[in-house]
């Protein structure tokens, strides 16, 4: 097995990325001002929730790895140094991109410091976080029931890291254990450049809904979106081409036979992408996977949805929401509702009334 990827994968990455900086640049004058402060909180925060992203995907793939250890302990006196070391970046970052501020001036990234929230184990970081939020949500631009969620689960939280785990993870060389280190070093640097990416995924739709949502009235809807589209298409579609270079170079099924986290981030890609013969294809292979409860079938719902969306097709699952009256509703319906919902739990979803509850809750009106 190929510990890294091929150099024409990683040469073909960076060329991928010095064509969306450029294409972004070429273009950058000529935007809507609405269009434009999405693309300028995206420059600003990009970093930010890259990097948090990438810990994140890095984080599920030691959950995958756990299960081929025969020391727990050890593993877990390594992942918790690991997490140790992930506190001290996550208040990095955040003190670097200027993250509370910076959510003064582009309040659609309170979904990165909302990931920070959830990730970290600093009380300290969480304090500050909670605070940027509960400003957004008493300006009426972060949900009012997620922040209030966020506070129930973190506030006066103590930090879940011992001293001693600090100290090791501050002061020592961390060595991979040796049961999973052939499987780490193949893919690691893939989970976090995939997480990096689905960083780039949240961000630029966070910014954007947060901005038609607030900023942006009926007259002047269609502009913007004629603005902001091809900022999303260009990170889409490179992110969408080196998730499909990944899987064609190492193997989707080897991916999710050793490291599913990796496999299941890379669809989430995929999903948002505009690659339709890509999507289709991708559907006919996780489909069965997840019909067995071998894939996430929640992920494969969504997915299947959205195919069936831009396709002009019913969905199946009631995913998927469309604007009406300024609320948002379920798109178009293959069944009647009670049946979806019978679909809904088959899948490990609750009901349709609830999900969109939530959903309105948590990204308002539209």
């Amino acid at each position: 097995m190929s510990r890294v990827l091929s150099m024409s994968v990683l040469r073909g990455a960076a060329l991928i990325m010095f064509a969306v900086i450029a294409a972004a640049a070429a273009t950058s004058a000529q935007l809507d001002p609405a269009a434009q402060r999405v693309e300028d909180g995206y420059a600003q925060l990009e970093t930010v929730a890259m990097r948090v992203s990438a810990i994140e995907a890095r984080r599920d793939m030691l959950e995958d790895l756990e299960t081929e250890v025969s020391s727990t302990e050890q593993f877990n006196a390594w992942r918790a140094a690991l997490r140790a070391r992930d506190d001290v970046e996550y208040a990095a970052l955040v003190e670097r991109s200027r993250l509370p501020a910076r959510l003064e001036e582009y309040p659609g990234a309170g979904g990165v410091a909302a990931a920070i929230l959830d990730a970290t184990g600093d009380p300290d970081l969480k304090v500050i976080l909670l605070t940027g939020l509960e400003r957004l949500a008493e300006r009426g631009r972060f949900p009012r029931p997620y922040y209030e969620s966020l506070a129930r689960r973190h506030v006066a939280s103590e930090s879940d890291l011992d001293r001693e785990t600090r100290e090791i993870a501050e002061s020592e060389e961390l060595e991979v254990p040796g049961e999973i280190a052939d499987i780490y070093l193949v893919y690691a640097p893939i989970a976090q450049e995939m997480g990096a990416r689905r960083g780039q995924d949240q961000l630029i739709r966070w910014l954007l809904v947060d901005t038609m949502a607030n900023e942006v009235d009926d007259e002047s809807r269609a502009r913007f979106l004629e603005g902001v589209n091809p900022i999303v298409g260009r990170i889409d579609d490179a992110n969408t081409r080196y998730v499909i270079e990944v899987f064609e170079e190492l193997g989707f099924d080897q991916i999710f036979e050793h490291v599913p986290s990796i496999a299941e981030l890379g669809i989430a890609i995929i999903h948002h992408g505009n690659n339709l013969p890509a999507r289709r294809s991708f559907l006919t292979i996780i489909e069965p996977l997840a019909l067995r409860g071998e894939f996430d079938q929640q992920r494969y719902a969504v997915f299947y949805d959205r195919l069936a969306e831009t396709e002009g097709r019913p969905q199946r699952y009631g995913t998927q929401d469309m604007c009406v009256d300024g609320e948002r509703v379920p798109y178009t319906l293959e069944e009647p509702a009670g049946e979806v919902d019978i679909r809904r739990s088959e899948v490990g979803l609750g009901s349709i009334d609830d999900y969109f509850e939530l959903i309105r809750g948590q990204y308002g009106g539209c």
